[in-house]
């Protein structure tokens, strides 16, 4: 009987044993995740900070780019205006002195 005891007692000691290193496991893996998760939102701001800020300079670079498509189409207009009005000129011009 007394052995049947001792066994007893020692399988309990080995479960509480066992219950402690299972209990600082899941502490150090809720830490561990607790980590994980800051580490993870402070990339995903650190990530949107960046995203947001090249958006800003390609929209920069783009309003660039089409301010200058419309400079030069302006002075593609005006340069065949100017050749025109210079052909025409001229053509006024022969045409009084014939």
């Amino acid at each position: 009987m007394f052995e049947t005891v001792q066994n007893h007692e020692d399988r309990i000691s080995d479960l509480e044993r066992v219950d402690r290193e299972h209990e600082e496991r899941l502490k150090r893996l809720e830490d561990q995740s607790m980590k994980l998760e800051n580490t993870i939102l402070t990339e995903n701001r650190d990530t949107r900070t960046t995203i947001k800020e090249q958006t800003e300079k390609l929209f920069v670079i783009v309003e660039s780019a089409l301010g200058i498509q419309s400079t030069l189409t302006t002075q593609t207009h005006e340069f065949k205006m100017l050749k025109w009005n210079t052909l025409s000129t001229l053509r006024f011009a022969i045409a009084i002195d014939y």
